[in-house]
């Protein structure tokens, strides 16, 4: 996991481009899979992981959800 600013007087903005970032890394990996016609790897699969993973803390964290 990583940290992900999300500025609370730009948050909608912040959210959004976080998001396309994720959906642009994830589509990326979707071509070379295809491209390869192969599953995902453990690993890619993590990784993936990791990115929502680490967006949704930083949500929790701007709604005060979580420390």
């Amino acid at each position: 996991m990583y940290a992900i600013k999300l500025r609370t007087e730009h948050f909608d903005e912040d959210l959004s481009k976080e998001i396309a970032r994720i959906a642009n890394i994830s589509r990326k990996l979707g071509l070379k899979l295809r491209a390869e016609n192969r599953d995902t790897t453990r690993d890619e699969a993590y990784v993936q992981l990791g990115h929502s993973a680490s967006l949704l803390r930083s949500v929790l964290r701007r709604l005060g959800k979580i420390n």
